[in-house]
This record gives C-alpha cells, sequence and structure tokens, in this order.
C-alpha cells in the first residue's frame, strides 16, 4: 500500500469507528462492519435500480395496451396515459411537469413504429410483436412486484 492509499484507509476506518460508536448496534469487529455496511448499501441501490426498472416495465405494458387498444390515437396521447398511469406516481410534481412537456414530442404512431419494426412487417405482425413482447414481460413484472411487497419494499425510493 502506498502512504496515500493507506492515509485513505485509515480515514475511511476511523468514519466507520466513529459511526459505529453512535449505533445502537454492538460491533465487535470494524472490518466485518465495513463490509456488512457495504452489502447493505449495495443491496439498497440494487434494490433501488430494479425498482426503476419495474417502473418503466409498468409504462411499456400500458404503452403498449394503449397502442393496441386504440389504433387510432395519437402516439403522444398513448405515452401521455402511460406515463400517467405508469410512472407518474413515482415522481414530484416538477418531474412530472417535465415530463408532460417532454412527451408532447412524442413521434407520429408511423414514426414509432417505423423506428421498431422492419418496412417488410405488416400492421397486424407488429402489434402481435408487442403482444408476445408483452407476455413475456408480465409473469417476470408480477413477479417482481409480488416479491416487493411480500418483502415490504414496494414502496422504495
Amino acid at each position: 500500500m502506498s502512504m496515500n492509499s493507506n492515509r485513505a484507509y485509515i480515514s475511511i476506518v476511523s468514519k466507520i469507528l466513529e459511526k459505529s460508536m453512535t449505533l445502537p448496534l454492538k460491533i465487535t469487529n470494524p472490518v466485518n462492519f465495513e463490509f456488512e455496511e457495504y452489502i447493505r448499501l449495495n443491496n439498497l441501490l440494487a434494490t433501488r435500480n430494479l425498482s426503476r426498472l419495474m417502473w418503466f416495465l409498468d409504462f411499456v405494458t400500458v404503452l403498449v395496451k394503449h397502442l393496441e387498444g386504440d389504433r387510432h390515437m395519437k402516439c403522444s396521447d398513448c405515452a401521455k396515459k402511460a406515463y400517467n398511469e405508469g410512472l407518474a406516481p413515482h415522481h414530484p410534481l416538477p418531474v412530472r411537469m417535465a415530463a408532460k412537456t417532454a412527451l408532447t414530442f412524442t413521434p407520429s404512431r408511423e414514426k414509432f413504429m417505423k423506428g421498431l419494426f422492419p418496412d417488410t412487417m405488416t400492421e397486424e405482425e407488429k402489434y402481435r410483436a408487442f403482444r408476445q413482447a408483452l407476455d413475456l414481460i408480465n409473469p417476470i413484472r408480477s413477479s417482481l412486484w409480488k416479491y416487493y411487497e411480500d418483502h415490504g419494499v414496494k414502496n422504495i425510493a
């Protein structure tokens, strides 16, 4: 270890020891505590990241349902409805306002579909692909939400 990295390590251990004195836990091994705290924080971050992925999957699910359910609805209207159902409940007001503004720039349905699918696919094939994607996503999404509910982490931010 270099002198600087040694000082950094001593500084980190000192801060952990200081923190441990204020915790209502009995910590006998500061190195073990450091590792446990690292694991706990990483699990929390992973849980938050996964919940954000689940919010996105909710958004995509609702978006596809609106796109398929009313094939004459503008893509931007489908996206706004999907945002309101899937993501808005998790965002503060300033983010909701910015998202509402951004969604007005959603491309037309034709451009959206052209960006996702090759020109050789028929409209029916495109919507069938959407349904197949939802058939794959929904069991995973449902299982994850159930797991979060069962373990009391559904509303983690």
